[in-house]
């Protein structure tokens, strides 16, 4: 299905040294931390696998994948809805989110800590 915004926020990354397995659940800690600072913002979100929703309409499109090299994630959040093929929630039109380049740091700043921070913790354990 085509999927279509005016305006999107996206989050493209590549990662290496992962199966496509891993790279879901990458993709689902993008969502989930996404869905976090979100809430911080006191905006009620719905996640449904790696969906976001507000008050039934949709504010992101997401796809993991894998290439030969690497996995692939593409994570897009509606900015204004108009226009969308379906029903659809905006940052800015129904979030009132208007400082979108500081959104997106934040979301990336907390997704490298937590990557960072699990690659860390996987280190500090012994073999049984």
């Amino acid at each position: 299905e085509p999927i279509y915004s005016k305006y999107m926020l996206s989050f493209i990354t590549e990662q290496f040294n992962l199966n496509l397995v891993e790279g879901v659940l990458r993709q689902r800690l993008l969502i989930s931390i996404i869905k976090e600072i979100l809430e911080d913002k006191g905006i009620i979100v719905i996640r449904n696998g790696d969906d976001l929703m507000i008050d039934g309409k949709k504010l992101s499109v997401s796809i993991a994948t894998k290439s030969l090299t690497s996995i692939l994630i593409h994570t897009g959040l509606n900015i204004i809805s108009e226009g969308a093929p379906v029903k659809a929630a905006g940052l800015q039109s129904e979030l009132g989110i208007h400082n979108i380049k500081d959104f997106a740091l934040e979301v990336m700043r907390r997704y490298s800590e937590e990557i960072e921070d699990v690659i860390l913790a996987s280190t500090k354990v012994r073999g049984v």
